[in-house]
């Protein structure tokens, strides 16, 4: 079956586009194969903001009970996300540094 010269254009065309997303596409797989270590970040992150809000709920309990045994619990979670946090910020920074 022949084609006329507008089809060929067209078909000319769906090919060159073809070609341009079998590209991309090879090139996310490379990036995604090296952006899988960015999992452990996110989780740590997640980690980070459960335990704050852990903290910062004990810290309104202790407010509303009045209790000083529930305000230091909340010191030692509070203070134990700050450290996570910072753990996470370090790592991150030198994977940064380390990539480039």
């Amino acid at each position: 079956m022949r084609l006329s010269g507008s089809e060929q254009r067209r078909w000319r065309e769906l090919e060159a586009q073809l070609s341009r997303d079998r590209r991309l596409a090879a090139l996310s797989r490379r990036l995604t194969a090296r952006s899988t270590g960015g999992e452990l970040p996110q989780r740590a992150c997640h980690a980070c903001v459960v335990t704050v809000c852990a903290g910062l709920g004990a810290a309104a309990a202790a407010v509303l009970l009045r209790s000083g045994a529930l305000a230091l619990v909340s010191l030692a979670i509070l203070l134990g996300a700050l450290i996570m946090l910072g753990t996470l910020l370090l790592t991150l920074a030198l994977r940064d540094r380390r990539q480039d």
